[in-house]
C-alpha cells in the first residue's frame, strides 16, 4: 500500500471513529530533506476501549512524524486549502 491510500485510511478511520487529537503545532524543520517544509509530531494512543477512550499505558503509544509541503501555486491563483 502506498502512502496517500494509507494517510486516506487513517483520516477516514479518524473521523468515523469520532475522535479528536490536540492541535498541532508545525514549525520549520530541523533537518534539510525538504527546504522550507514545516515539522510537527504528535504522540497517539495504541488502541481504545469500546467506548473509544484512549488505553492507559504509556508503552502502547506511538509517534505521528508529518512534515508539511507548500504546494506549487501558479501565479495569480488562490491556494484552494490544505489536504
Amino acid at each position: 500500500m502506498t502512502f496517500l491510500p494509507r494517510l486516506t485510511f487513517l483520516t477516514a478511520m479518524l473521523a468515523s471513529a469520532g475522535l479528536h487529537a490536540e492541535p498541532m503545532l508545525f514549525t520549520p524543520c530541523a533537518d534539510t530533506a525538504v527546504p522550507g517544509s514545516l515539522c510537527s509530531g504528535l504522540n497517539v494512543p495504541g488502541g481504545y476501549d469500546e467506548q473509544g477512550h484512549a488505553l492507559a499505558g504509556e508503552e502502547d503509544r506511538a509517534h505521528v512524524f508529518v512534515r508539511k509541503i507548500a504546494a506549487d501555486v501558479p501565479a495569480g491563483k488562490r491556494p484552494k486549502g490544505t489536504l
